[in-house]
């Protein structure tokens, strides 16, 4: 599902969606992501990640726990940004419904769901409204999933020039901003990975 799908991807089947949620991206995010997995085709469990963290090696994603971010609401000011407002308000929302959550999920790495259980749990979930909810901590709670993992066991991040040139990447996975992609992870990455993926074609 794709507003804008990328010129060099191939081997996938794409459905264009658009992003009409202008101050809502999870919102935006959850629709496409409830589109994609109402499909007739779908497996029993599926997983998402983010566009901004990168697979150093190998792993069974049918082992992969929650993963989750050791921030609590606390760490979310009531007058934040947007996003730490809509984390927030995704406590909030799971607490009136009596589930209370100690962290929230929203780690920028791989999660796993149950298809046709999250289905159920969103079916009556207003996700579009206002400045909606965050994916995953939303999903989480509703699934009743509490405990897992913290990023830092699996994720090296990277969000400065320095660490993009010499943060250690022996981790899982590797997440990253604009400022330490272009600040010399770039490179690291394709010194480590020199060839083009299945999915990537020449342009």
């Amino acid at each position: 599902m794709a507003s804008d799908p990328p010129a060099w991807l191939t081997g996938v089947r794409i459905i264009q969606m658009d992003d009409p949620l202008k101050h809502n991206k999870d919102g935006n995010i959850i629709r496409k992501v409830l589109a994609a997995i109402a499909s007739d085709d779908i497996t029993p469990e599926f997983a998402w990640s983010a566009d901004d963290c990168v697979l150093l090696s190998e792993f069974d994603f049918e082992s992969l726990p929650p993963v989750f971010n050791a921030r609590c609401k606390a760490d979310f000011p009531e007058n934040g940004s947007i996003w730490q407002r809509r984390v927030r308000r995704t406590f909030e929302y799971l607490e009136g419904r009596g589930l209370h959550l100690t962290h929230n999920y929203e780690s920028h790495t791989p999660q796993r769901f149950p298809t046709r259980k999250l289905l159920r749990a969103m079916r009556n979930v207003d996700y579009l409204s206002g400045i909606g909810y965050t994916i995953n901590t939303l999903f989480c709670g509703l699934l009743g999933i509490t405990g897992g993992f913290d990023q830092a066991l699996f994720k090296r991040t990277c969000e400065t020039e320095t660490a993009g040139k010499d943060a250690k990447l022996s981790r899982i996975l590797c997440g990253y901003n604009d400022r330490a992609f272009s600040g010399g992870l770039r490179a690291r990455l394709f010194k480590l990975f020199p060839k083009k993926s299945k999915y990537e074609k020449e342009l």
